[in-house]
């Protein structure tokens, strides 16, 4: 259950693999699928993992320990359940009358762009529940097309606005990203931008002014969310990086709230 990934209460449906690779990516165990190395089973006291042609998962032994997810060098989880689009339907409808909507994250769920809009589409068939997508943007031409039309909103992390630090932060440019954004902007369903500061790196103070002004010229309605960096959860190159000051994170949430009024999402302090 969340209530930040898009409006009212949500389920979120974490998918497993990434066409990104962040320096502070907060769920590095969803970047890679499992390579079946084997080096989990032997973290695993209740023999939850085992092996047989490939990792095994028991999600009813496990004791959610996350000794497995921590062994794990390859940025990859054995925790993985898999679903056909009418078995995750039956799971969620269960909850229909307790949530406003699904919202698909990862990982980059956009990946798996035919299974979202498979699932979609039973979604509206039977339920009058929303399908939201929490994407990092790099999604090709015809897939972000065929997910315009059949999912209800989209949410994208900017992880910079400069295209060189966006290299440097991700291991892509951004011309991929801010095309797609430009796309979803154009139709009623882009909900949310998001952008993570991280100190020294992606808060050049002129750049960020020109992010600010780009999200308020896309159009009259997608919301702002501004997230200081926090180590919990990193592992990798800024796993002992210092947490963004407060007082230098209001400075620029003040800024942005300035020029994007109501548009701007609460502060995370």
């Amino acid at each position: 259950m969340s209530f930040i990934d898009g409006p009212g209460c949500r389920i979120s449906i974490f998918l497993q693999g990434c066409n990104m690779k962040c320096i502070y990516c907060h769920n590095p165990e969803t970047q890679n699928t499992c390579f079946s190395c084997k080096e989990c089973i032997n973290v695993c006291k209740v023999g939850a993992i085992t092996f047989e042609d490939t990792i095994k998962y028991d999600k009813n032994k496990c004791v959610n320990c996350d000794e497995c997810i921590n062994v794990c060098k390859k940025f990859a989880s054995p925790k993985v359940t898999y679903y056909d689009t009418n078995e995750l339907f039956n799971y969620v409808n269960k909850y229909k009358n307790l949530i406003d909507g699904i919202t698909f994250s990862g990982g980059e769920c956009s990946i798996y762009s035919d299974f979202i809009i498979e699932f979609a589409d039973i979604v509206h068939e039977k339920t009058s529940l929303s399908v939201f997508v929490d994407t990092n943007g790099n999604i090709n031409e015809k897939d972000t097309e065929n997910l315009i039309d059949h999912v209800d909103g989209f949410m994208f992390d900017l992880k910079a606005f400069n295209e060189d630090t966006h290299l440097k932060v991700t291991g892509i440019e951004n011309n991929i990203v801010l095309k797609n954004i430009n796309k979803c902007a154009k139709t009623n369903k882009l909900y949310e931008i998001r952008t993570v500061l991280i100190e020294n790196i992606n808060d050049d103070w002129d750049v960020f002014s020109k992010e600010v002004e780009y999200i308020k010229n896309l159009n009259e309605y997608t919301k702002f969310k501004l997230i200081p960096f926090r180590k919990y959860g990193v592992k990798g190159e800024l796993s002992n990086f210092r947490d963004y000051p407060k007082e230098k994170y209001m400075k620029y949430y003040e800024k942005a709230k300035e020029v994007l009024k109501e548009r701007m999402l609460n502060p995370i302090i």
